[in-house]
């Protein structure tokens, strides 16, 4: 069994954008969050889905008589498959005498009738498919509530000292930059974190005097509803615990800075003339 499959009900009841994770209930799948990346790219995606769902729900109005529009339509659907199914076993048995049509090879006379119904249906998967991957192919706007979530299993990750390193490497330095133009310290540390559907990403650990703050650097094709520069005044909400995070994209590099209350905080690492 998978790690995503043995926490799927945890998962199920962790709300995003929540501290659910705190919960004592949920224990055991912080810990797991924090320890297999497998666990927190499978509550990520959770995570992701459910908001979109509700975005889509929120921002879609229902058009008028949708719902007798579709009703009509099973009707019909339904009405065109009987009458296909019936023609078949009419055409089947039209020539057969008495004791043929009562033969064990009665179940045969169905045959056309599958014949007619698996290219539809297969047909019809095969356009669902299409839309799905379109729809992952596109580019999403992702909203700041969905980011605070995310946000909150990237740091969970980042938490956790294995995989550390403190060689900053070259190469992912430079596919990973520090926005040295707006922060103050430069990275001590570094690992990589499981970003899943936002694409890769990379945490570094921020060091300016006795101050300290994680930096999340995520390379994406995606849309996030935040600032080209971050804000200090308007910190992103909707995160659990005594930690600031401000966030700002570049491009297609999202940066997220986070800082615990007892590490300091957002002005420490960010430069004043950046401050809005």
């Amino acid at each position: 069994m998978t790690a995503s499959k043995s926490y799927r009900r945890e998962i199920d009841a962790c709300r995003p954008g929540s501290n659910d994770l705190d919960l004592p209930e949920l224990a055991e799948l912080a810990r797991a969050v924090a320890d297999d990346p497998r666990v927190a790219k499978a509550l990520e995606a959770s995570h992701a889905s459910d908001i979109a769902l509700c975005d889509g729900l929120q921002d879609v109005p229902v058009p008028s008589g949708l719902a007798d529009r579709m009703l009509a339509a099973v009707e019909a659907a339904t009405k065109a498959a009987q009458l296909a199914a019936s023609e078949a076993d009419g055409d089947a048995t039209v020539a057969l005498p008495p004791a043929a049509a009562e033969s064990p090879a009665a179940p045969s006379r169905s045959r056309r009738a599958w014949l007619i119904a698996v290219p539809a249906l297969a047909a019809s998967l095969a356009l669902g498919l299409a839309v799905v991957f379109w729809q992952q192919s596109e580019p999403r706007r992702v909203s700041q509530a969905e980011l605070a979530s995310l946000v909150e299993t990237w740091y969970q990750q980042a938490q956790q000292r294995q995989g550390w390193s403190t060689s900053i490497d070259r190469a992912t330095a430079e596919q990973f930059p520090v926005d040295s133009s707006v922060l103050l310290a430069r990275p001590v540390a570094q690992r990589t974190i499981s970003a899943a559907s936002a694409g890769e990403a990379v945490a570094y650990e921020l060091r300016r005097a006795d101050r300290k703050a994680v930096l999340l650097v995520v390379r994406t094709r995606d849309h996030y509803d935040v600032a080209p520069l971050p804000s200090t005044n308007r910190p992103l909400g909707m995160v659990t615990g005594n930690k600031k995070v401000a966030a700002w994209q570049s491009g297609s590099l999202l940066y997220v800075l986070v800082v615990e209350a007892n590490q300091g905080s957002l002005r420490d690492f960010i430069r004043p003339r950046d401050l809005t």
